[in-house]
């Protein structure tokens, strides 16, 4: 019983499962330790009678290291070694050939990979040394140990440790990518890691993170307005303030102070949820509607006594058109007696045309009923 209790604990090691302990590692953002000092490696020396050294990728066995093994460099790895890796030259431009045709013709990609297998330093300057003196692709991996050893280069770095320094930044974002990149395609995902993406949000950041950030502002704008350089900058920030969750999520970073970071940034952009129901809401009431509920929640204030009807629109309005509304419809309403008084009042000043004798006739006639009947044909 007590071996089958020891076998379970086992399994189930305290702090959750092994495998997803693993991913979880794995899946954390890199630090690199700025105290970081390489120690010194104690190496016993090859023995004199030790005359014949072996290419481990050929087999072919050469009586001297020195020019015929490529320079193991800087890197402790083959101090044991008199200071050579266990590569002949004819290999390691084999095997640059190899990886060139691996990374699709792209030099630097195979160049830094010997690198990272070699424990060499990969620096620019030392590349470009090579392609200026190399007669061809294969003896640019040959030579590129010489090169980095340049005291300009050596003073940067001297292990591929040093060049994941470089790349790494002390503050576990992740890899630079560098401007002069060309562009390249990931078919997995297909997302381009272009300029302009770099651009956009600077170097710093893994290749998932870009494309969590270009994704997640592409669909801000397009599922709300965006006319405008500010509107554009939210966006951004937004879609930055996301990933900044996701990481204090991963991390164990502070998820509040991410979150209401978020919070704040889509109060300025207006598109919180309570924020857009009502700007929904509006756009689907009636003129009318709204009217009652701007009446009903922040009324127009009355006017003062004096500024009431100062021009008297309101007794023109009940006198000639609400009081001439009810006499035509016979409707009795104070505005019609309104409207009655104002008649008889503008009757009382009204000029009508006296009557005229007509002597050549003889009849009383009105001029204007003569001119009628003449008008009227």
């Amino acid at each position: 019983m007590a071996n089958t209790k020891l076998a379970n604990s086992k399994t189930k090691p305290e702090g959750g499962d092994t495998i997803s302990n693993v991913r979880l590692n794995a899946k954390r953002a890199v630090k690199i330790n700025p105290g970081f000092n390489m120690p010194a490696v104690k190496v016993q020396e090859m023995h004199a009678s030790d005359k014949e050294y072996h290419c481990c990728m050929c087999g072919k066995s050469y009586s001297t290291q020195k020019y015929n093994f490529v320079s193991g460099g800087s890197s402790f790895l083959w101090k044991g070694n008199n200071g050579y890796t266990p590569f002949c030259k004819n290999c390691c431009g084999t095997l640059m050939s190899i990886l060139v045709d691996y990374y699709n013709g792209n030099e630097e990609h195979a160049l830094r990979h010997i690198c990272q297998m070699f424990d060499w330093y990969y620096n620019d300057d030392a590349s470009a040394m090579t392609m200026k003196q190399a007669t061809s692709t294969q003896q640019r991996a040959v030579i590129y140990p010489s090169k980095a050893n340049a005291i300009q280069v050596a003073r940067k770095g001297t292990t591929f440790l040093d060049t994941l320094r470089d790349d790494y930044n002390d503050t576990s974002v992740v890899v630079n990518y560098e401007d002069e990149a060309e562009e390249i395609d990931f078919a997995d995902d297909d997302f381009e890691l272009t300029k302009d993406v770099i651009r956009r949000w600077g170097k710093g950041y893994s290749l998932d993170q870009y494309m969590f950030l270009e994704e997640e502002y592409n669909d801000w704008c397009a599922k709300n307005v965006c006319n405008t350089k500010t509107q554009e900058e939210l966006f951004k920030n937004i879609a930055l303030a996301q990933l900044n969750i996701r990481i204090a999520q991963q991390s164990g970073g502070k998820v509040t102070d991410a979150m209401k970071s978020l919070q704040d940034l889509m109060n300025s952009a207006n598109i919180l949820p309570k924020q857009t129901a009502d700007n929904i809401l509006a756009d689907t009431q009636t003129f009318g509607t709204l009217l009652r509920k701007y009446e009903e929640t922040n009324p127009v204030p009355e006017p003062d006594e004096r500024w009431r009807d100062v021009d008297g629109i309101r007794k023109y309005m009940n006198t000639w058109f609400r009081g001439g509304l009810a006499k035509a419809l016979n409707v009795h309403h104070d505005n019609m007696n309104l409207y009655n008084e104002a008649v008889a009042e503008y009757e009382r000043y009204t000029v009508k045309p006296n009557a005229a004798v007509n002597e050549d006739v003889g009849d009383s006639a009105s001029i204007f009923d003569t001119q009628g009947d003449e008008g009227g044909g």
